[in-house]
């Protein structure tokens, strides 16, 4: 009966790599959840529009590191 071996552990810390500067990537998310604040907006929900912009305003003051 074969017997499995344990996953692998990664050499390099992948995670560090790609996200290296989080203050550059802040504002592409910020445009992301624009999409829905303006979908929001469209279906007259303004409760749920400015939770949307609270976080997209959050995201937008976060320094670039």
């Amino acid at each position: 009966m074969a017997t499995l071996e344990p996953p692998q552990i990664l050499a390099c810390d992948v995670c560090a790599q790609v996200v290296k500067y989080p203050g550059q990537l802040m504002p592409f998310l910020a445009a992301l959840d624009r999409l829905p604040s303006v979908l929001a907006l469209g279906y007259g929900d303004s409760e749920l529009n400015l939770r949307f912009s609270i976080v997209v305003l959050i995201r937008v003051s976060v320094p670039a590191w």
